[in-house]
């Protein structure tokens, strides 16, 4: 090994994954959106897949972009090493003569300064300030089928506010748990009972998300103190499901945004998440 290449602690370069903690915080910080500027394109799809990309800031071995010899195996694994993108601005970012160290750094604090305060919020119960994530009104729900409900004007109108009602109680949640509602709908399969529910597997939850027991069941309890899941029955192999709950009128909301949602091919995102009634119209 070329002394160039080894640390300043005489330690070979070597690939270490980075802990599950400094991924899960660095995906908190992420906003669940590539680094680059401008960019939307989400880490996490709409089946709880993880489609995003880890990048280093500072190279993991001499071939590399933006290698640093100095730097230790755990200092490349560090958090304030890393960050999230879709694999074309990972690749484009490869470009040292353009992305250097200090340039990236600078990226990665304004893409996270974003969402800082969601990530400082998780645990709490709080309205997302940023205007991006306030409730746009539907006005017609046209895409949800609407016009074959037969409402009289009076009770569209009942409709619409049951349902903004609805997304103001999504907004006091943390980005967060928003994006954990709709990776629990999307992946949940509908019951053949008698109320129709959306029910998925704890187990497979965990699977998915790869949060810690504590983690997932303080968030599962913070859906369910506040009206969104419920305890479902267990299912053919005994393992403990959640259930998405209905609207106190009885609505099934969540049965016709999945349906609305796959119809149209509006991410269940822009719905859950990113609160754009709008897109139902």
């Amino acid at each position: 090994m070329n002394k160039s290449t080894m640390s300043k602690r005489g330690e070979a370069p070597k690939r270490l994954a980075p802990t599950r903690d400094v991924l899960r915080e660095l995906y908190l910080r992420s906003g669940n959106e590539c680094a680059f500027p401008g960019c939307i394109a989400r880490l996490l799809d709409s089946d709880g897949k993880f489609i995003g990309q880890l990048c280093h800031i500072e190279g993991v071995g001499p071939t590399s972009a933006r290698f640093n010899p100095k730097q230790t195996n755990e200092q490349r694994r560090a958090r304030s090493n890393l960050l999230f993108m879709c694999y074309p601005h990972h690749i484009e970012t490869d470009d040292v003569s353009i992305y250097t160290v200090e340039r990236m750094k600078q990226l990665k604090r304004d893409h996270e300064s974003r969402f800082s305060d969601v990530a400082g919020a998780i645990r709490a119960s709080i309205v997302d300030r940023t205007s991006q994530d306030r409730v746009v009104k539907a006005q017609s729900l046209v895409k949800m089928g609407a016009s074959d409900w037969q409402l009289t004007p009076t009770q569209m109108t009942e409709t619409l506010a049951e349902l903004h009602e609805f997304a103001v109680r999504l907004a006091r949640l943390p980005v967060s748990l928003r994006e954990l509602m709709a990776i629990i709908a999307r992946r949940a399969k509908r019951s053949a009972g008698i109320n129709m529910g959306v029910e998925l597997a704890v187990h497979e939850l965990r699977q998915v998300t790869g949060l810690k027991d504590t983690e997932l069941l303080g968030d599962l309890e913070m859906l369910t103190r506040n009206g969104f899941i419920q305890d479902g029955f267990p299912n053919e192999v005994g393992q403990s499901t959640v259930e998405v709950r209905n609207l106190g009128s009885g609505w099934q909301i969540w049965k016709d945004l999945l349906s609305t949602c796959d119809r149209h091919s509006i991410p269940l995102e822009d719905i859950v998440v990113r609160l754009k009634l709008n897109l139902l119209d």
